[in-house]
C-alpha cells in the first residue's frame, strides 16, 4: 500500500499510509506538528523518503525546493494541502496574486499556535505595517 507515514514524537506507534490531503488534513487539526517524522512507502520516485525526516522538511522540499528559508515561518493550508514555509513578503504577494483561496488558513511556526483564517491575517500584517512604517 502506498502513502505517507507519520510517527507523532510522543508515540511509538506509526499512523498510515495516507494521501498527501489525509496528512494535510491531520496538520490542520493539529493531530501532528512539523517536528513529527514522516516517510513514504511505496516508491514514489517523487515523494519516497529513504528515512523518517522532520514532516517540516518534507513540505519545504515539495513547495519550496529547500529545507530552509531566512524568515519563513508561515504555514498556508488551503485546497487540502500544506504549504510553507513562507514568509510575510511571499504571502502578501501569492495572495495579492490570487493563488490562494478565499477559505486559506494560516499558522506561525507551529500548529501548537493554532490557525487563522488568511485573510484576517492579511488584515493584521497590513495594519501592522502601516503602523510601524
Amino acid at each position: 500500500q502506498k502513502g505517507w507515514m507519520i510517527r507523532c514524537r510522543d508515540s511509538e506507534a506509526a499512523t498510515g499510509p495516507m494521501e498527501l490531503e489525509e496528512l494535510s488534513r491531520r496538520i490542520f487539526v493539529s493531530d501532528v506538528d512539523f517536528d513529527d517524522d514522516v516517510w513514504y512507502v511505496g516508491g514514489d520516485p517523487n515523494k519516497n523518503l529513504a528515512q523518517s525526516t522532520p514532516l517540516r522538511q518534507m513540505i519545504c522540499k515539495r513547495t519550496t525546493g529547500k529545507s530552509e528559508k531566512l524568515g519563513a515561518e508561515l504555514w498556508v493550508y488551503d485546497r487540502n494541502q500544506i504549504a510553507g514555509p513562507f514568509n510575510e513578503k511571499e504571502i502578501k504577494t501569492a495572495s495579492f496574486q490570487g493563488r490562494f483561496t478565499e477559505s486559506a488558513m494560516i499558522c506561525e511556526k507551529s500548529t501548537a499556535n493554532g490557525f487563522m483564517a488568511l485573510r484576517d491575517w492579511l488584515d493584521i500584517y497590513e495594519t501592522f505595517t502601516t503602523e510601524t512604517g
